[in-house]
């Protein structure tokens, strides 16, 4: 085995003088014998000048170098019997809204092997690399091939195990094996379980590729890999520290020569309220599995403010896994294979067409631009005929969900009808519409397109139409128009974006940047920074359409004929927008309902996402109140926080 030559290597540096001499130096008929050598007089002056010259250049090269790199020489030298030993730092810690650890440090044992440490005997190297596969249950070919990689490789440890257990490391360290190192370091400990790995994300190893872009690493340090463990990785990793050793010629470290301790990582004091994202995972989670589906979002945040207090993406996972990989791989592998996408943040990173919550937009941009008033009606015998330029006989036909009768724009944002918004999204023949153009420009106001700034990584951007693009294959057409104003066809937008729009709708015209942590503190609870609510755009409109906006918003929840009436039994006053997206290539459907409470000075807005739910927002509503209940109850609305949020208006 390569590991095995090479260690012969270092225990013989030299070679003897009879194989440094060539047998053909010798006087093959000389018998053994001495071969006399006879040399002119000239040729041995000739020779001593020479040798001379040789001798003054060496001495002036010497000299040279000394002067010039001196220095560079010596601490190369002084590497060769020095070692580094880097100490972990101990990362900060993250707390929900109420000061509620969301994770823990714990104590750990990370496992290395020292390649040209280990007993260069073959037999006790085989009993030592098999014991330790015994103790810390692994396969010994395992250890044999980290081993033969670090020596080819010419690394001086390798990472075994990220985490072993404290019974597996006591026994390591009673036995004392040769080569075999355990480091202890605080260990990160995900107790919320699935619920929160979107939120947190988890750390991991670093790899070759993290140590090319950041030189500041080292081959044992810790780092973010997702979530706010990776957006905030450098506020909370802290700084590592160092223990200088020097060591032998077979790098057994013997002398500490100079220690800088490790400085604790900063914490995040969070948005998030914890109990109330644990409910909302698991409510959404039962509601997905009861329709026999895997996909879901859910979504809370203050609408005064931007403050996230929940973020849910199911599937979910266990963050855990990634603290000790090779104990976890068989869990690992079957995450990464995973068809639903377990690592997908959907809350953040995915887009969806917003089916009918995007109405309520579009009735605002209608009182926007003159197109109708609130009291404007129009006749909904469940579809709309556009008659055909080509062959009056076959209109095209744009279908509702049902007939809704005569509706002004408050009932029809209740009802969810399709043919009022078909006609101001994009007008008939008798009825002006908004247009293509300028609904483009108040998706744009809206940011849908454009990433809000949330503080994860990995946020989407959405699609608004691009209705000149040449490369369209075909002209923007009418019905294109009618699609695009309940929310299908060709636009899509980020969970996180749709709720903040909804947010900006009833929060009196603001449109905040959605974020998660509120501050970043100390060791000794010192605040570092401190985030206030940001504003991305302001005076969105006038605020009498903004009001029939959000009344048309109450009456789909107080209203019989209102999507949400199932909700109408709520203790308190609320708003809410249901809605359905074809998806799939039109062969399943997505619900989707947006609720704010209360109606009067909203504390909630809350979405609720299913995909593939059969039965449309239907499905979307029951979750979505459970939600609401559940903050009533446990959260209540009250007149502090009513009065606290005035600050931000």
């Amino acid at each position: 085995m390569k590991f095995l030559r090479r260690k012969k290597l270092y225990g013989r540096l030299s070679l003897e003088m009879e194989e440094a001499i060539s047998d053909e130096m010798i006087g093959e008929k000389s018998g053994g014998a001495a071969v006399p050598l006879h040399i002119g007089e000239a040729v041995v002056k000739k020779t001593g000048v020479s040798a001379l010259l040789v001798l003054f250049m060496v001495v002036g090269v010497t000299v040279f170098l000394v002067v010039k790199d001196g220095r560079r020489y010596r601490e190369r030298s002084e590497s060769n019997i020095l070692k580094s030993i880097g100490i972990p730092s101990i990362r900060g810690m993250i707390y929900d809204r109420y000061g509620k650890p969301l994770l823990k440090n714990v104590a750990g044992f990370r496992l290395l092997i020292i390649p040209t440490g280990l007993p260069a005997d073959a037999r006790e190297r085989n009993d030592t690399l098999k014991e330790v596969a015994r103790i810390i249950e692994v396969d010994q070919p395992y250890l044999v091939e980290l081993v033969v990689r670090g020596l080819r490789e010419y690394k001086d440890s390798v990472v075994v195990e990220e985490n072993i257990g404290t019974e597996q490391a006591i026994a390591l360290k009673v036995h004392g094996f040769r080569g075999i190192r355990i480091i202890d370091e605080a260990k990160r400990q995900y107790d919320g379980g699935p619920a929160f790995s979107h939120v947190l994300g988890y750390v991991g190893a670093v790899s070759a590729g993290d140590l090319a872009l950041q030189s500041e690493l080292r081959i044992d340090d810790v780092i973010g890999r997702a979530g706010l463990e990776r957006y905030y990785d450098e506020v909370l990793k802290g700084v590592s520290g160092e223990k200088i050793l020097k060591k032998d010629i077979v790098s057994r470290a013997f002398e500490e020569v100079a220690v800088r301790e490790p400085q604790l990582g900063y914490s995040l004091e969070t948005s998030i309220d914890a109990d109330l994202q644990k409910y909302f995972f698991d409510r959404l989670r039962m509601g997905i599995e009861s329709l026999g589906r895997k996909r879901g979002v859910g979504i809370a945040l203050r609408p005064q403010t931007g403050e996230v207090l929940a973020l849910v993406s199911i599937p979910s996972y266990d963050s855990n896994w990634f603290i000790s990989p090779h104990r976890y791989s068989r869990e690992l592998a079957q995450l990464l294979s995973d068809a639903d996408q377990p690592l997908f943040s959907r809350a953040v990173s995915g887009t969806y067409n917003p089916g009918s919550t995007i109405k309520p937009l579009i009735a605002f941009a209608a009182l926007e631009e003159g197109v109708v008033s609130s009291e404007k009606r129009f006749e909904d015998p469940g579809y709309l005929l556009v008659p055909n330029p080509y062959n009056s006989s076959s209109p095209s036909v744009f279908l509702d969900w049902r007939a809704h009768g005569s509706v002004d724009m408050r009932k029809a944002i209740a009802a969810s009808a399709n043919v009022y918004f078909y006609i101001v999204g994009g007008g008939t023949d008798a009825q002006k519409g908004i247009g293509i153009e300028r609904l483009v420009s108040y998706f744009e106001m809206f940011n849908f397109s454009t990433p809000l700034g949330i503080d994860m990584s990995g946020e989407g951007s959405g699609r608004i139409p691009d209705w000149q693009d040449p490369d369209r294959g075909e002209p923007w057409r009418l019905g294109d128009t009618y699609n695009v104003s309940i929310g299908q066809g060709e636009i899509s937008i980020t969970p996180i974006g749709l709720i903040s729009s909804i947010a900006a709708l009833v929060n009196g015209g603001t449109l905040y940047r959605p974020y998660i942590v509120k501050r970043i503190k100390s060791g000794d609870n010192t605040i570092i920074r401190e985030f206030v609510p940001e504003i991305i755009r302001k005076n969105l409109g006038n605020p009498k359409n903004l009001k029939v906006v959000k009344e048309g918003m109450r009456d789909a929840i107080e209203k019989p004929y209102g999507t949400a009436f199932q909700m109408s039994d709520m203790p308190f006053s609320a708003g809410g927008k249901s809605g359905t997206a074809q998806a799939g290539g039109k062969t399943k459907i997505n619900a989707l309902f947006a609720a704010f409470a209360p109606y009067e000075k909203p504390q909630i807005v809350i979405l609720v996402l299913v995909e593939d739910a059969r039965e449309g927002s239907l499905n979307a509503i029951p979750i979505a109140k459970d939600v609401l209940m559940w903050y009533y109850l446990n959260r209540g609305f009250n007149q502090r926080i009513t009065n606290a949020l005035r600050i931000y208006e």
